[in-house]
């Protein structure tokens, strides 16, 4: 198996607990609160996160470019979930709004991780693809979380 089709592959599964998690949420049992789907989506979300800023970091370190975005991006989905839980305190939909908070903060850091590589790094054309097509299954993944927070608030 070529290093070409290991990435492929190593990066498509990790899709997986994006997909299941997300699209899981809207065939919960009424007997199962979301949170244990949304948790380990969360969780599973901050890590990749870490993965693709601290991936960032290192290069930017290694071509000795200030590593300051990747830090940013890093912190983007921590930020937002402490800003919004101090904004959102006494809120009787705290839950939702959290969510709805995480989801739109792992949106940004995906995103600008994502573009950010577009506009300073050189990739084979293969993973060019291959990450566009990753990003754009995450965001809809988180996007499937957005409005399934969106239908707990409106209800």
């Amino acid at each position: 198996m070529t290093i070409k089709n290991k990435v492929s592959l190593l990066s498509i599964m990790g899709l997986i607990p994006f997909i299941f998690l997300s699209f899981g949420a809207w065939f919960i049992p009424f007997n199962l609160p979301y949170e244990a789907l949304c948790l380990p989506f969360f969780l599973y979300a901050l890590m990749i996160n870490s993965f693709l800023s601290g991936n960032l970091w290192s290069y930017n370190l290694d071509q000795k470019i200030s590593p300051i975005i990747p830090i940013i991006f890093f912190f983007l989905p921590l930020t937002l979930f402490f800003v919004m839980t101090i904004i959102t305190y006494n809120s009787s939909q705290l839950g939702p709004i959290l969510g709805l908070s995480a989801v739109l903060a792992f949106i940004s850091s995906f995103l600008g991780i994502y573009l950010y590589e577009l506009k300073n790094k050189k990739h084979e054309a293969y993973y060019s693809l291959l990450r566009r097509r990753l990003t754009t299954v995450v965001v809809i993944c988180h996007l499937s979380w957005a409005a399934f927070f969106i239908r707990i608030i409106s209800t």
